[in-house]
């Protein structure tokens, strides 16, 4: 069973929904194969208080020892709500003046062994996060009150765009070290900065050299290659890549070769052998996937999603015990889930000289991906 029907979710077939919204391939199109175990269904994402009701896709993450989960998301009076487990619906913040409302997707990574991060940016600008223990979120569950939960926190000299969320990714298993992505608030400028972990702070803002996007970037942490990965959407409306090791520079910016125009900053989760899935909506608000597989070194697509769904908003990617991918979106503004990207079977962690390995061949791929 997936992650969610362990939990008795309530499944909801669109089939009608999705038959309105359904668009057509430009013709002559050629496309890829769809994703392995890619999933035909969309099902409502639920909570203890019913659908979730949000203008964006939410944010989801389980916590580094996979046993609990945390859902945020923007709801439609602009402040952030947050569910544990598909619990109750509990509103982060009560002021209205910038700090805790948004006009932007939240994000959610684990933080630690059992914990998370949340981030969003404010109506002011200006990037917030939050840690949350699971006690404290616990107890405010059990209280139903969210007053005890820790304070926003500004990270340093760092405002983008408020209509733009940030994006941001843990440097590895329950790590509490973390790198942020954003858009400049003055210009297309890609910038990242770096948490260092509990007692090392932030550091201020670096630009990503070459990194230029209109709109929110995707970061996410490959543990196989040992790097941070960010995709973005280029000026041009194509799919670019940039790469960083851990405290290393960064590498040269590419493009993924496509047929494909994106309209939004895309999504990207890794799988634990290092195979990727970026997820992005292109101009008429149709869902593509692309992948990368370790196997044969190589992207591949762009792929329509098998639903022909089409989006207002930017998806969202989450992953499940090392080998599954799930794709979030906001549907006629409720949240609704499904799998996009499953391997049936996955090799043991990579040693020390796989990675290596690993870095030189996603490297040639990045090559030809930009050449052919």
């Amino acid at each position: 069973m997936n992650w969610h029907s362990r939990r008795g979710r309530i499944r909801l077939m669109l089939t009608a929904l999705l038959t309105a919204l359904a668009v057509c391939l430009p013709a002559g199109a050629a496309l890829a194969a769809g994703p392995p175990n890619e999933s035909s269904l969309w099902t409502a994402e639920m909570t203890a208080d019913g659908m979730i009701q949000t203008p964006n896709a939410p944010a989801e993450a389980y916590s580094a020892d996979n046993s609990n989960l945390m859902q945020v998301w923007r709801g439609d009076d602009n402040h952030i709500y947050l569910s544990l487990n598909h619990g109750p619906d509990l509103q982060i913040g009560t002021d209205t003046v910038g700090i805790t409302n948004t006009l932007a997707a939240p994000r959610i990574v684990p933080y630690g062994p059992d914990d998370w991060a949340v981030f969003h940016t404010g109506i002011d600008g200006q990037i917030y996060w939050m840690p949350l223990d699971l006690a404290t979120v616990q107890a405010a569950v059990t209280l139903g009150d969210t007053s005890i939960l820790p304070f926003w926190q500004a990270l340093p000299d760092t405002t983008t765009v408020p209509n733009l969320s940030p994006d941001v990714a843990t440097a590895g298993p329950a790590s509490q070290s973390m790198l942020v992505t954003y858009r400049s608030s003055t210009n297309n400028q890609l910038y990242s900065q770096w948490y260092g972990g509990l007692g090392n702070g932030w550091t201020l803002p670096q630009a990503v050299p070459d990194a230029f996007s209109a709109s929110t970037p995707a970061v996410v942490w490959n543990q196989a290659f040992q790097l941070f990965i960010v995709f973005f959407r280029g000026t041009d409306n194509g799919l670019y890549v940039v790469y960083q090791p851990l405290g290393g520079p960064w590498s040269d910016v590419f493009e993924i070769n496509n047929i494909v125009n994106i309209n939004s900053g895309p999504s990207v989760m890794a799988l634990s052998n290092g195979d990727m899935q970026i997820a992005a909506r292109d101009l008429t608000g149709n869902l593509y996937y692309w992948e990368y597989y370790t196997a044969d070194d190589t992207f591949v697509g762009p792929t329509q999603d098998s639903t022909d769904v089409n989006i207002d908003t930017p998806p969202q990617l989450v992953g499940t015990q090392g080998n599954a991918i799930w794709t979030l979106v906001s549907l006629l503004g409720y949240a609704y889930y499904k799998l996009s990207m499953k391997e049936d079977s996955l090799p043991s962690n990579l040693t020390t000289g796989d990675v290596s390995a690993k870095r030189a061949a996603f490297a040639r791929a990045l090559t030809s991906a930009a050449t052919s």
